[in-house]
This record gives C-alpha cells, structure tokens and sequence, in this order.
C-alpha cells in the first residue's frame, strides 16, 4: 500500500510491485544540477517568451490596428487600374466584395429568396443594391469597405445579412 510515510522513507525510483507503488523522491538539487542550474532554465524561458513577443507583434504593420487590409481598398490601389466606376474596381481588385454570403437564418430569409448580397452605402447613407455602384466614378472615391454581417449589423442595425459595401468619398 502506498501511504506518505513510505513516499519519504524509501526514496527510490518509480518501481510497481505488483499492486504497490514504491518509488524515490529526487531532491531538489539534484534535478537543478541536471538541468543545468536555475540560470539556464532562466535563460531557454526567456527565449521562448522573447520569440514569441517577435512573432506576435511582427504581424502588425506600423499603423495597422489589426484589421485585415483586404477588407479595404484605397483611392491610391483604385488609382492603378483602368476602372471607371466603383463597380469595375471593386471587380478587378476585390471581387469577394461582391459576392453573395448566403442567408444567415431561415427565418430571415423572404420566401424564395436563397442568397443575400452585400448593399451599398455611401458616406454612411443608404445608396442601394450592389448595381448601384455602376454609377459612382472612381474620381470621387477615397475608400471602399466591405463590413461583414456583424460589423454592418453594430454599425448600421439589423438587415444587412450580406454585408455592406461602404464607399467613402473625398470631400
């Protein structure tokens, strides 16, 4: 049977005896000279928490706050296409904008209608469906976001399964 007063006495190795357990408690120094003394362990544990801080912080870009950059496309990016309309740059730059993200619920859904589009809004108005965007010209432009469900559904309320294209005209 294994009780406190055997752990301390017998001081050995981990052995199982049939159905006892008989093993030896390593003192403390004797693990710290194997290991090569609390300054090495110090040391591999301040390595890997240095690696980690640089691989962490090395993912943000300087004046990024995190977001992904994909979600947005710059005037300067628009500027070094051939679009005319927002619609051609949207197309040829981010394509993804404009497709379809489906319904979130069924209860949502009107009857027969299966899939939603993102809507569009200009300077934080409602401008309308995606073939809207065949009338704003890249010229005015300074920035188009595409926001997912939940970020147009905390910034602009509910209906908005999927997503809003948000243009931001220079002013």
């Amino acid at each position: 049977m294994l009780d406190a007063s055997s752990i301390i006495k017998n001081r050995g190795p981990a052995i199982i005896r049939g159905a006892s357990l008989h093993f030896r408690i390593i003192p403390y120094h004797t693990v710290n000279q194997d290991l090569g003394g609390n300054q090495r362990m110090d040391r591999i544990l301040t390595a890997v928490f240095l690696a980690v801080l640089i691989s962490a912080c090395s993912s943000l870009k300087e004046g990024t706050t995190g977001t992904s950059q994909g979600d947005v496309l710059t005037a300067e990016e628009i500027a070094t296409t051939t679009a005319l309309t927002a619609y051609d740059a949207i197309s040829l730059r981010r394509p993804f904008f404009l497709k379809s993200r489906g319904v979130r619920s069924l209860h949502e859904a009107p009857v027969g209608q299966t899939v939603e589009y993102p809507v569009v809004y200009l300077d934080r108005m409602y401008y309308g469906e995606i073939e809207s965007l065949k009338d704003i010209p890249v010229a005015t432009i300074n920035e188009i976001r595409y926001l997912d469900f939940n970020a147009a559904t905390v910034r602009f309320g509910t209906g908005h399964s999927g997503g809003i294209i948000l243009i931001v005209t220079k002013r």
